[in-house]
């Protein structure tokens, strides 16, 4: 997962005209610095707590409810 979150990354930095030269994060995931890997895996091991405190979840199934944002 740590990977497919730094796609958002990735995609931040090349709208601001970043290339691999200029910004480490913009290499391959198996190229990246162990420095950045772990930042993106600390990221990941967040999710979960992020989520809750939105009151949101991960789910395997679908939720009796649908999200739905409110005013």
């Amino acid at each position: 997962m740590g990977d497919a979150l730094d796609v958002f990354g990735i995609l931040d930095a090349a709208c601001r005209g970043d290339t691999p030269s200029t910004n480490a994060s913009l290499m391959p995931w198996r190229d990246l610095p162990t420095h950045l890997r772990q930042s993106n895996y600390a990221q990941v091991e967040r999710i979960g707590a992020n989520l809750r405190e939105i009151g949101a979840a991960l789910a395997t199934s679908q939720p009796a409810e649908l999200f739905a944002f409110r005013d």
